[in-house]
């Protein structure tokens, strides 16, 4: 299938892109809501996968203006890729025009059976799996010890993405350091401005679930509940950057690992 993939992260395209591509589909991406409807204007696509909190124009807004596109591109399955699986968010997806959904991290095989079923769709000739139940929120989980690396989710990630788990890892790791360093200027700041405090927890929550980061995406869930209710975020903040700071080397030792590992895989001795 033509699949168009938006995502303001670069590390989540790719992810997207090395799952689908391996099987078979072609991918193109791009990395917010308004490149998306220009690219939907010009280009011919069966699937569009959209993550929903984009900068210039979110996801949300994107697909109502897909819709509004004339036949057949307005015709063009829409799935919702999100962080956020909560019965409002998935009403306020299909209230758009969406025609499903996947829960971040993304599964390869939910993905390529969800991808599946709407070829199926469009070409009812082939057998097609069904599509799969929404997983339950990962950050709805809670453990009395939350490990900081969940090592078997990192390591089926790597096994998916093969020769290029490497690059997707170190950038992975870049988008944790300048979420970091973000992080830590908003809170040297007299008060932390909401709006780029919630951007920016919903870019490293996004990014520290494919990981596989376990207790640093439960320190940002913590620093999104006090957001939404209004409480200071400033505890939740310190738990955040605690939690940073101890994931991010392990991540980078993983990198290097991996990077070492698939250099000599190409240049055996």
């Amino acid at each position: 299938m033509r699949i168009l993939v938006a995502d303001d992260v670069p590390a989540n395209r790719l992810v997207a892109r090395a799952m689908l591509t391996s099987a078979g589909h072609h991918v193109t991406c791009v990395e917010d809501g308004a490149m998306a409807l220009q690219a939907m204007r010009q280009g011919d696509f069966d699937l569009v996968l959209m993550d929903l909190q984009m900068p210039v124009m979110d996801g949300l807004q994107a697909t109502r203006a897909i819709r509004a596109l004339e036949a057949p591109r307005n015709k063009v399955p829409v799935i919702a890729v999100t962080a956020s699986v909560m019965p409002e968010q998935v009403e306020a997806c299909r209230e758009a025009g969406m025609d499903s959904h996947l829960a971040k991290p993304i599964d390869r095989d939910t993905l390529l059976n969800m991808v599946a079923h709407f070829a199926h769709l469009s070409h009812p000739d082939h057998d097609a799996a069904p599509p799969p139940a929404p997983k339950a929120d990962p950050g709805m989980a809670r453990e009395a010890e939350m490990p900081l690396l969940d090592r078997s989710a990192l390591h089926a990630l790597l096994t998916d993405l093969g020769q290029s788990a490497p690059s997707v890892l170190d950038e992975f790791c870049r988008e944790l350091e300048q979420g970091a360093e973000t992080l830590l200027a908003l809170e040297a700041g007299s008060a932390a401005p909401m709006e780029p405090l919630r951007a920016v927890t919903h870019r490293l929550q996004g990014v520290s679930r494919t990981l596989g980061a376990r207790a640093l995406s439960e320190a940002l869930e913590w620093l999104q509940a006090s957001l939404a209710q209004g409480a200071d975020p400033m505890p939740a903040l310190r738990g955040v950057h605690g939690c940073l700071t101890q994931t991010l080397p392990l991540l980078r030792a993983v990198a290097d690992d991996t990077r070492d590992l698939s250099a000599s895989l190409r240049h055996p001795s």
